[in-house]
Order: structure tokens, then C-alpha cells, then sequence
């Protein structure tokens, strides 16, 4: 039994509309299980007080962090319509938006991209400046994106802050798609999205970044 926590109940309905409805989910994790093997998979989801169980299978790993994302397992699921129906109609009796924090130093190129995740999204986008100690008013936030095209000592600097929080929020970096040096250094702290960003391209990072959930393996203390 692998038991899953979603950080928001928000994230459970943007992973049923992207990921659960095809019948499976993206779990980080720098140990994946083999293909084929089968694993029970425990949802503890805000607003419910049982955890849900959904029995899985892995059909494709990601052995290392890259730039197409962090290391990890896919799976699929049986009859997960059936197992969550109730719990997706509860949550979205109560949703609240989620929060998306904007961070960096080009404030005109944040229109098009909080646009856009709002277009994606139902969400409250905030935009912060490049500064030392923010993590602390980003550790709650449901999705941090970093634009690493300026000053990318700075942000790499928050990126690393934000990874080493008990439970980091997920992120994204905006990273200079000529300066492979920096996207492979970005890729070890964020999912990575090349600029000039590709619209495509930033859709599926930001979906997949807010559909993953926190994993606890067994053996370990949860946290």
C-alpha cells in the first residue's frame, strides 16, 4: 500500500481532468517500481475521511531527473471512475482556486504566461520579484514558476531554497532554451520549459506539475 496525499483538493481535480481520466497518474519518485509491477495506491484527498484505494499498475518509468521532468513512475488505474465519482463531486461543491506564484524579472513577459496558466487553470496568479528569503511566502503556494532568463544565479538560488522545505511546492522554471549548461542545472530543482516558451510546451509542464501528489513509501516517516 502506497499511500498518496494531495497538496490541495484543487490538485485532485486538475489530475481527474488530465491524468485520471485517461486512467492514470505520474508519481515522483527517484525509485521506481519496474514496469508491470502492481502496487495499491491509498488517496488521502482534503474534505474526505477515509483514504480512497485504487489498485495500479506502472507502464512507464523516468529513471532520472531531465529536462522533460523529475524521475519517477507512470501508472494506470482500474475502475478509478467508480472509486472517486463521490470524492470529485464533494471537492468541487467547496473548491477553492489554487495559487500560482510568479518569480522573476521581466515583469512585462508575466502577462503572457499568467494568462495563459489562468486560461488553464482555475487559479489566483501572484508576480514576485527576484529576492533573497522567499521561500517563506512561497512554500504554500500550489505551483512556484521561476523565469530564469534574467539574473539565473538569483533564481536558481529560490529554486534551491524552495527544494530543500519539508514538503516543496511544485515548480517550474523558465529556462533559456540555447544555455544547455542551465537548463540541465535547472532540470535537478524544476520541471523546465525552454524560452521563448512554447505555449504547448507550457501547458502540458504546468498540468503535469499540479496533477502530481506527494508520496509516502513505506518505511518512511511520511513528512
Amino acid at each position: 500500500m502506497l499511500p498518496l496525499e494531495y497538496r490541495n483538493a484543487g490538485h485532485l481535480l486538475v489530475s481527474y481532468c488530465t491524468n485520471l481520466s485517461r486512467g492514470g497518474l505520474f508519481l515522483p519518485t527517484p525509485e521506481p517500481l519496474a514496469h508491470g509491477d502492481e502496487l495499491t495506491l491509498s488517496l488521502r484527498v482534503p474534505g474526505r475521511d477515509r483514504p480512497v484505494s485504487v489498485d495500479a499498475v506502472v507502464q512507464w518509468t523516468r529513471e532520472k531527473d531531465s529536462p522533460g521532468g523529475p524521475a519517477g513512475m507512470g501508472v494506470s488505474f482500474r475502475d478509478v471512475d467508480a472509486l472517486l465519482g463521490d470524492t470529485i463531486d464533494g471537492i468541487v461543491a467547496g473548491f477553492s482556486p489554487l495559487r500560482v506564484e510568479l518569480v522573476g524579472a521581466r515583469p512585462a513577459a508575466w502577462h503572457h504566461v499568467a494568462a495563459l496558466v489562468r486560461s488553464l487553470l482555475t487559479c489566483e496568479t501572484r508576480e514576485h520579484r527576484l529576492a533573497p528569503d522567499l521561500s517563506p511566502t512561497l512554500r504554500d503556494a500550489d505551483l512556484v514558476i521561476v523565469d530564469l532568463e534574467r539574473y539565473a544565479e538569483r533564481g536558481i538560488m529560490v529554486l534551491e531554497e524552495l527544494g530543500t522545505l519539508p514538503r516543496p511546492p511544485p515548480r517550474l522554471a523558465l529556462c533559456p532554451g540555447r544555455d544547455d549548461a542551465l537548463r540541465t542545472q535547472a532540470a535537478t530543482l524544476a520541471r523546465v520549459v525552454p524560452t521563448p516558451v512554447d505555449n504547448r510546451e507550457l501547458r502540458q509542464q504546468v498540468l503535469e506539475a499540479v496533477s502530481e501528489v506527494h508520496a509516502r513509501w513505506p518505511g518512511t516517516d511520511g513528512d
